[in-house]
């Protein structure tokens, strides 16, 4: 759903237990307030260059629309800059409890950013128990891995709890009351790593604790001096996802039959029609993702070593147009499934890659990118076109982040 007041964009589920708002003129950064069952859990959130906020944009066409079950505000802009115009486009897609942000800078010549670029910085404020680092596909590639960590107290002064040259693949904050924020970086992880052009490690991510909640501080660019990026267009995408502890659907009483796939790797609906009629429950066809075949151009590769060396995984990289394409069928070919009531699906997963022809490049050490963005895709597809023809169920034992316990929500 998506209304407008005289100074504002309001976007908000059917039921209104979340609302989200835009500044109507300066449509450029936002959400600057989004609220999950009346507890704001994000303010003031957008960008700037040096000590120019990305709030001071000059819109030439604001457009809003709904789509596909997807809600959309498109903004485009300029930002003054010194003697020139930094051009702005921001793309909103909001659908279940998710946002996905598109960011396109452009940079005039001689453009100068003074020492700080962000994209995507925010407040989140009130009281937060702990947050979980997924740490970024660099850090992956180097053994880190995934680290909880507890919020202290407030006591007088502000605390930074965490800092990074490279952005996180995601940190999910917790509330007291078990509500959670799981804030990412899209699938674009080697832009957010080019620093603009400037010298690698260059990026500043930071949370730090205030008396009125959290700071996440979002950089691609973080230097000691005056830059001029090289004049082209830079895109960044990042998302929020939020959801209530323990809010899962709930199945009915039901029968799990799971998939079976022919050496060709096609659905076998056969068996599917076969075990339905043998069950007085609701019958449920469970879709594993790790049993599916891929062949060696759609599967990830897990650091720029094994890129080098042509080791690949087993698990679909779903930045992979033709991942995207072999789902979809399955769904389409359980949609005509008599008697099927749902699709349960397992280890529907992101992960970090780096096949550089995933993302259309060509680099000698791979390019590193996150497949997140492509099962955000796959998810509002999959719900909008079963919507009235199947239910579809993530399994969950409470250990997912918000962006995937809710794909299908």
């Amino acid at each position: 759903m998506l209304n407008k007041t005289d100074t504002e964009f309001i976007i908000a589920d059917d039921s209104e237990k979340w609302i989200a708002t835009h500044p109507l003129i300066t449509g450029s950064n936002g959400p600057v307030s989004l609220k999950y069952k009346n507890d704001l859990l994000v303010a003031n959130c957008g960008g700037y260059i040096g000590e120019i906020n990305e709030s001071g944009c000059v819109p030439r066409k604001i457009k809003d629309y709904h789509k596909a079950g997807t809600s959309v505000i498109e903004f485009d802009g300029f930002l003054p800059c010194g003697s020139g115009q930094v051009n702005y486009k921001q793309t909103y897609r909001y659908s279940n409890k998710r946002l996905k942000v598109t960011t396109d800078v452009n940079f005039p010549p001689e453009s100068t950013v003074s020492r700080h670029f962000s994209v995507g910085s925010l407040d989140l404020p009130g009281k937060w128990s702990s947050f979980v680092v997924i740490p970024g596909a660099f850090h992956q590639a180097h053994g880190a891995q995934a680290k909880e960590m507890t919020i202290p107290k407030f006591e007088g002064k502000d605390i930074m709890l965490g800092h990074w040259h490279r952005p996180p693949l995601s940190v999910t904050f917790k509330r007291p009351n078990g509500t959670v924020l799981e804030v990412g970086t899209g699938s674009d992880i080697w832009r957010w790593e080019e620093n603009l052009g400037y010298e690698p490690e260059s990026g500043s991510y930071k949370i730090i604790l205030t008396e009125s909640g959290l700071k996440f501080i979002r950089e691609p660019l973080a230097c000691c001096e005056d830059f001029t990026p090289e004049s082209r267009p830079y895109r960044y995408s990042w998302y929020l996802a939020w959801r209530e502890n323990g809010a899962n659907k709930k199945l009915p009483q039901h029968q799990k039959i799971d998939l079976r796939f022919n050496a060709q790797g096609e659905l076998d609906t056969n068996h599917l029609k076969e075990e339905i009629p043998k069950s007085n429950f609701y019958s449920y066809a469970v879709l594993d993702f790790e049993k599916l075949m891929w062949n060696k151009d759609q599967v990830r590769i897990a650091s720029p070593y094994d890129y080098i060396r042509n080791i690949r995984t087993d698990k679909a990289c779903w930045s992979v147009k033709s991942v995207m394409g072999q789902a979809k069928k399955i769904i389409r070919k359980l949609q005509g499934v008599e008697g099927l009531h749902g699709v349960i699906v397992r280890n529907l997963t992101p992960g970090p890659c780096y096949c550089a022809s995933h993302v259309n490049k060509k680099h000698e050490n791979g390019t590193a990118h996150w497949d997140i963005i492509g099962l955000f895709d796959f998810a509002t597809w999959a719900t909008n076109s079963c919507s009235e023809k199947l239910h579809l169920h993530t399994e969950n034992d409470g250990s997912l982040p918000p962006s995937i316990s809710g794909l299908f929500e």
